[in-house]
């Protein structure tokens, strides 16, 4: 599959065209230069084939120490549960932390979203975080029964290994 046959991706194309066409228009108004439409079209194509080519090189591989997988498939949820899903996110140029999730229903649909601010936390701590907000948030939602989601292992991990020494009152 190439990148302008792909519906996901497909608009991938339109951007880059899009861009182009802009980054030429800006060239021409802001420094009095014009490119001509088959140097355009010539930077398609070796974007395009750089898009379809790294797609192809990277299908399946390891990014930055995460393995990529299928998606897993939503399984309903038993009646009176919710789901958590969280993330966190840690900016290492200004040091900067952020926590956020949502809680959904057994039907899928959301119930509460929540975001916080960190100090002086860390890329894990920022997922630590995201855990208790959304513990926090459903606990206050009344909720007892969670199913807790993140792309933080090791958050989980350290949660399932001192699950019985956390309590929220």
């Amino acid at each position: 599959m190439t990148l302008v046959q792909s519906k996901t991706i497909g608009g991938s194309f339109f951007v880059t065209i899009y861009w182009l066409l802009w980054k030429r228009r800006n060239e021409k108004v802001f420094e009095n230069t014009e490119a001509e439409v088959t140097t355009i079209v010539y930077k398609i194509k070796a974007i395009i084939g750089s898009f379809n080519s790294a797609a192809t090189n990277l299908n399946g591989i390891s990014m930055g120490g995460q393995t990529q997988r299928p998606k897993e498939p939503i399984y309903a949820l038993p009646e009176g549960w919710v789901e958590i899903f969280v993330d966190g996110a840690y900016s290492i140029t200004n040091n900067k932390v952020g926590s956020g999730g949502l809680i959904k229903a057994g039907d899928r649909n959301m119930v509460e979203a929540f975001m916080l601010n960190v100090l002086n936390s860390d890329p894990l701590g920022s997922e630590l975080w995201a855990c208790i907000m959304g513990f926090r948030c459903a606990w206050d939602g009344g909720y007892r029964k969670v199913r807790l989601r993140s792309d933080s292992l090791e958050a989980l991990e350290l949660i399932k290994a001192r699950g019985s020494d956390i309590h929220i009152h």
